[in-house]
């Protein structure tokens, strides 16, 4: 059976159209290809037969031309499959395409009908509700006829790159599994490229270095890759697991000797090109709105925080991408007048302000998301950031000023940049790539005090939730706006503890936009038939809130590392009055758990007519990987453990 398959293959890949010598074997009937691929890959819905990648890197006295052509042969296995049949192709002002030539094979007894895609829909890009957002993206949209068990999809397209620096990342694996994949660069003898594998170890990737035509050809192969549709939650973005090669232009070795992306500073001199006419001025309107707000404050610091304040309150942040626009900061006067502007718009009008109110020490960087998984000295191109922040150098060090994050307190980078690298503007030639803190657990603090007591069939208490660092910056976005109604059912979500007749009775909001204070919910509750008398004795389990107890990871399912947004602690007091005419019979043992990237710590003690529950529980990782699960596991198990114990009272 293998054999046979395997001479499949070799037919399959010796050319779509399967023209045959005539001392070769029979063609493959697309009766027998499709079911060769389901005995295969059962299951799965389709398969790419093969994807090819095929890169012309070219210079023309000195300037460098790229251009693209794509290729793929996708087989439909199951009814399922429909989706798959549908195709979005992307350009934009730096990315043109051409040559489209889409079809259909489908099977028609012992061959295939040739059926073209005849209706191409060309649209704006679509964004997601929720921001405003421009965006240059043009999309071609089109579905492939015939769709179903035995169709083989065909597509083939060119494009061409307008700004070299700008090239994409290849990707060999999708969603479906994939039969055979190339990536080929053919490289000008005057141009020198780099490239970088990313997460490649496990897939047998074949790599020669050979020229042709006395230009060089690298090529890169794979077969029999696995599909990646089904993603663990929680999961990275796609740039940390999934396979990839990132290859850029390094230099021309033209007349004139040019580099492009050698290095960081090279990609920093790129990137100077974009902030060049930036000058910290605006107008008289926003010279008197510095002034104000920098008035009496009594250091330098508490005016960046005022001024990076009024920025966060004052500047919608719509991003906008559109062209050289979306690399182009506008002037801080222009945003002051619109009172809008993307992430460089945003840092240009809070750098701009900090200069004009005298302090020098501040400046504009670039920087990536922890979507992206590169750091400057290995991928010194426009890939290893998306986002762009100013940056105020204290004493004490850098203090990065994300106006786009609204609610974030300031000394506190936005958590989405957490771990990563800015790359910072000091001026023409001068830079600095900086490394950006991880917040630790202690800053990012979620506290609840409750108080109960014996009510009839109820217990009854009284609250106060205390979050600080990023805990209020989430809660603040998800109250923001909200009318009465809705914001009283997300503080019910916020308070509401783990038994379904918990109930918020009342509650008071404190500090909710005040950032430098932590938010206060006081809160009065009621729950009904919670604890259970069985004789004299009462039973009560003062675990009402049991985070993770059921959060068990399991080792043969999940193929992906678990990414947290902060680290942060959860701290909880439960103080239980115990009636006049009880007293405490069982005290449960206290029980601690001790890791350096998650712990817990349950202990219980008395105090007068009191019992009293302290309880800790810290997460202090971003990402936790693979070879920690075992080690999670081992603490949810002795969550579950202690969640369990519960106080007798004897009567």
């Amino acid at each position: 059976m293998k054999r046979k398959l395997t001479i499949l293959l070799l037919l399959l890949f010796a050319g779509v159209t399967f023209s045959l010598k005539a001392s070769s074997p029979k063609p493959v009937s697309p009766e027998q290809l499709l079911a060769s691929y389901q005995g295969k890959y059962p299951g799965e819905p389709g398969i790419y037969l093969e994807q090819r990648t095929e890169v012309h890197i070219t210079q023309v006295n000195g300037e460098v031309q790229v251009s693209t052509r794509y290729f793929y042969d996708l087989l439909h296995l199951t009814d399922q499959s429909n989706h798959f049949a549908r195709e979005v192709l992307h350009a934009n002002s730096f990315r043109t395409l051409s040559n489209i030539d889409a079809y259909s094979l489908v099977a028609n007894k012992s061959k295939y009908k040739k059926v073209p895609v005849e209706q191409f829909e060309e649209k704006d890009n679509v964004v997601g509700a929720g921001f405003v957002f421009y965006d240059d993206t043009k999309q071609t949209r089109f579905v492939f006829p015939g769709a179903r068990p035995g169709t083989r999809n065909v597509l083939q397209y060119e494009e061409q790159f307008k700004e070299p620096r700008f090239l994409s990342p290849w990707y060999p694996s999708t969603a479906l599994p994939v039969e055979k994949a190339e990536l080929k660069i053919i490289v000008d003898p005057a141009v020198q490229i780099k490239f970088r594998e990313f997460n490649t170890q496990t897939l047998g990737l074949g790599f020669t270095e050979t020229k042709e035509n006395n230009n060089k050809v690298y090529r890169w192969s794979a077969a029999n890759i696995a599909g990646m549709r089904r993603i663990d939650d929680n999961a990275p973005a796609a740039p940390h697991f999934m396979p990839h090669i990132v290859y850029w232009v390094e230099k021309v070795n033209a007349q004139t000797p040019k580099l492009f992306l050698s290095n960081p500073k090279d990609l920093y001199t790129f990137y100077t090109s974009f902030i060049k006419d930036l000058k910290p001025e605006g107008d008289s309107y926003l010279q008197a709105t510095v002034d104000s707000l920098v008035q009496n404050a009594p250091t330098e610091e508490e005016k960046v925080r005022r001024i990076l304040y009024w920025v966060q309150d004052h500047v919608k942040y719509i991003a906008f991408e559109d062209g050289m626009r979306g690399f182009v900061p506008n002037s801080a006067g222009l945003v002051y007048k619109n009172r809008y502007g993307d992430c460089k718009d945003m840092s240009s009008i809070t750098w701009s302000m900090l200069r004009m109110a005298g302090i020098q020490n501040t400046h504009l960087a670039w920087i990536g998301t922890r979507r992206l998984p590169y750091r400057y000295a290995e991928v010194p191109t426009p890939l290893v950031d998306n986002h762009m922040i100013a940056v105020y150098k204290s004493k004490e060090g850098y203090i990065f000023l994300d106006a786009t994050s609204q609610h974030t307190q300031f000394g506190l980078p936005s958590s989405m940049i957490q771990g990563k690298e800015a790359l910072v503007s000091l001026g023409p030639e001068q830079f600095e790539v900086v490394p950006v803190p991880t917040m630790p657990a202690t800053v990012n603090l979620h506290q609840d005090s409750l108080y109960l007591h014996f009510d009839q069939n109820s217990l009854r208490g009284s609250g106060s939730l205390s979050m600080q660092g990023y805990p209020k910056t989430f809660a603040t976005y998800s109250l923001e706006g909200t009318n009465k109604l809705e914001e009283k059912e997300k503080i019910k979500k916020v308070l509401t503890k783990g038994h379904n007749k918990f109930f918020v009775e009342d509650y008071t909001i404190s500090n909710l936009y005040d950032r430098d204070l932590p938010l206060q919910i006081s809160y009065k509750c009621a729950i009904d038939d919670y604890h259970r008398q069985i004789g004299k004795e009462l039973y009560v389990n003062l675990h009402l809130e049991r985070d993770y107890e059921n959060d068990r990871i399991d080792l043969e399912k999940r193929k992906l590392e678990r990414e947290n947004e902060f680290c942060f602690d959860d701290r909880q007091v439960v103080v239980l009055e115990v009636p006049a005419d009880y007293k405490v019979q069982y005290l449960p043992a206290n029980q601690e758990f001790s890791h350096p990237l998650f712990g817990f710590k349950f202990s219980y003690r008395t105090e007068g007519n009191k019992v009293i529950l302290d309880k800790q529980l810290r997460i202090n990782h971003l990402l936790l990987k693979k070879e920690d699960f075992p080690k999670w596991n081992e603490m949810v198990a002795q969550l579950q453990e202690a969640y369990r114990e519960v106080v007798i009272l004897d009567k």
